[in-house]
């Protein structure tokens, strides 16, 4: 009779376990407990027969290189297996050093991922077909919430009178608010109007939050609808609202703070990469790339006092009036604010115009510096082939007339020398 001999377990699996529920002890998100159980398993099962006390570090970048990762998964990895082998020394499992030490991580090539923009999720509102599909895509992109951290909102958490979003599901265990705008707030009073505080915010079937696979697929059918020129997917919108805060001035730490960042690196260096185009707007703006003048003929005012605008349309008539605009929204109303008033104005780029109450515009002709000799008593203009003097003499002159100030002023006599003689000696 045939006895069936159950498989010996690996004895090594148990310090995996081990390490799994520490993980899970400290509120590691549960795709995070995933990545790090896979990452340890699958080096076990490429070395069956090796004790953990044996693994080096030939043999954990043998196996990573083994594996043909891209340089993001092959860090990843590393970095899993890494916390592996510290915590068997912490525990003492093993003796150290951990075998991952020495590994090199691959340079990994910086790369800008497609991110929704204002204009596009405009697009993408316009291509939702239902109340609950603009809601979704207006929360993702104003709040820039997880997935995970969305599908897990109550209506309870969401604070109408304050336009506070209570997230209780953040990664970790952690919780945050998170503001958002009143156009977000008027969609979500009409798709929440009727229901309960204890309903999900976006709900399935049998009264469950709808799970992440449906609402990607509700994204992805949204984004083909609008005819984006990638896949859209919730994480994107992470990005997106990231790059928005970064290109409209908000505060790198306010930023890591509202989508729940613990590290502020991972902000900066991660998420929200800025593209060509944004950094030429955000150039355009802070450093007057583009500046536009509005320009006009004055017109006399009142008592002269007021904003900048007032204060321009009380210029004396006939002379030159300008105003720099930073954006294209700024000079359109200034220019829709003078011809409210009667007054003549128009946008030119940033070179300077004149104005002439009868005649077109013209350009302004260029004003040339004149520079004077530095040199005292002489008020000669300086030739363009010198710097400072006009001519070799007055430089000369004027060194000599300052080595002499120098001299006048720390000259010190020179001390006589006494010398003292003993008693019966003469200065021979």
């Amino acid at each position: 009779m045939a006895v069936a001999v159950a498989p010996q377990r690996d004895a090594r699996l148990d310090a995996l376990d081990e390490f799994v529920g520490r993980l899970a002890h400290l509120n590691f998100a549960s795709s995070t407990i995933a990545s790090y159980r896979s990452a340890a398993q699958r080096l076990l099962a490429a070395h069956p027969g090796l004790a953990l006390a044996d693994f080096t570090s030939e043999h954990v970048e043998q196996y990573l290189t083994a594996k043909n990762f891209s340089p993001v998964t092959f860090s990843t990895a590393l970095e899993n297996l890494r916390s592996f082998f510290k915590f068997l020394i912490d525990r003492k499992h093993i003796p150290g050093p951990n075998a991952c030490a020495g590994i090199e991580k691959p340079r990994a090539h910086l790369r800008t991922r497609p991110a929704p923009s204002e204009a596009e999720v405009e697009t993408l509102l316009q291509a939702c077909r239902t109340l609950e599909e603009q809601t979704l895509v207006e929360v993702f992109f104003r709040t820039g919430l997880r997935i995970s951290e969305l599908r897990s909102v109550r209506l309870r958490d969401v604070d109408m009178d304050k336009r506070l979003l209570h997230v209780t599901a953040g990664k970790g265990g952690k919780e945050r608010m998170v503001p958002f705008l009143p156009r977000t707030l008027a969609l979500l009073q009409l798709f929440t109007a009727g229901r309960e505080p204890e309903d999900w915010l976006f709900i399935g079937r049998r009264g469950r939050p709808r799970n992440d696979r449906t609402l990607e697929k509700m994204l992805h059918r949204i984004g083909e609808k609008a005819h984006l020129p990638y896949r859209l997917t919730a994480h994107l919108f992470r990005h997106g609202f990231i790059k928005h805060c970064k290109t409209h001035d908000v505060p790198v730490e306010v930023t890591a703070r509202l989508v729940g960042h613990s590290d502020i690196r991972t902000t900066v260096n991660h998420y929200g990469r800025l593209d060509t185009g944004d950094l030429q707007a955000i150039f355009d703006k802070k450093l007057g790339g583009t500046d536009q003048k509005v320009l006009w003929e004055g017109a006399p005012s009142g008592n002269g006092h007021g904003n900048h605008a007032d204060l321009a349309i009380g210029a004396v008539r006939g002379h030159l009036q300008e105003v720099t605009c930073l954006t294209s929204q700024e000079a359109d109303a200034h220019l829709a604010l003078f011809r409210d008033q009667g007054i003549e104005a128009v946008i030119e780029p940033v070179t300077l115009y004149r104005v002439h109450p009868t005649a077109s515009w013209s350009p302004l002709p260029a004003v040339p510096i004149e520079r004077t000799c530095a040199a005292r008593n002489c008020s000669q203009a300086i030739p363009p082939n010198r710097e400072r003097y006009c001519s070799a003499e007055c430089e000369a002159r004027e060194k000599n007339r300052r080595d002499a100030e120098y001299n006048r002023a720390y000259r010190r006599t020179t001390p006589r020398t006494v010398r003292v003689y003993p008693p019966g000696v003469t200065n021979g």
